[in-house]
């Protein structure tokens, strides 16, 4: 079951393999990398603009044309109510790996998933198997979507996405509790991993 919200921003992605990184050039090994092209608009009913890239990239694209982009983005986000979903089991997955990948900043990621269950939309990826697109990514810390099915994949929302990062950010800290990493796995064959990154 997915709960859908109301919010000022219309949004849907697709998948876009431009210029692609092979597997033996991933940063996620064994994985070729997708981008994620965004159709949004930057004012309520404008017309829809698309663009490529990480969610804070996006963000930062539209807040130039709309001062108050960023601003509708984060009252859009209910992590009062993604937090409750998490810890009802409302979203299933099937097992997920702690600090298996070098660590992000907590702050960072959960400002990540704060952007990413803002947006509305309808996500999508192309076919894989072994496909990953990074959606989110500030102060080398990162948020990965990943598709292992032969077939294009599509979720019901961000949010989603944004419950897979928060539930590695829940369960997954170290000592010092500032740094987190992990992988979790879903049926149908997708993934969410939140890592250290280059961005």
């Amino acid at each position: 079951m997915i709960f859908t919200k109301p919010i000022v921003l219309a949004a849907s992605a697709v998948a876009a393999l431009a210029a692609p990184l092979t597997a033996n050039d991933s940063p996620i090994p064994g994985y070729e990398i997708v981008d994620i092209q965004w159709s949004l608009q930057a004012f309520p009913g404008g017309e829809y603009i698309n663009v490529t890239g990480t969610v804070e990239q996006v963000v930062a694209q539209l807040t130039k044309i709309n001062p108050d982009y960023e601003k509708n983005v984060l009252a859009a986000a209910n992590m009062t109510r993604l937090g409750a979903d998490a810890e009802s089991g409302l979203w299933h997955y099937l097992y997920h790996d702690c600090l298996t990948w070098p660590v992000a900043w907590t702050r960072r990621v959960w400002e990540g998933i704060m952007y990413l269950d803002g947006h509305d939309g309808v996500p999508t990826m192309g076919p894989g198997p072994a496909a990953c697109a990074r959606v989110s990514c500030s102060w080398d810390s990162a948020i990965w979507w990943c598709n292992d099915d032969p077939v294009e994949l599509q979720l019901d929302v961000w949010t989603s996405v944004a419950w897979g990062a928060y539930i590695i950010y829940r369960d997954c800290r170290n000592e010092r509790d500032d740094q987190t990493s992990g992988q979790i796995f879903y049926e149908p064959n997708w993934n969410v991993i939140v890592r250290g990154d280059t961005c």
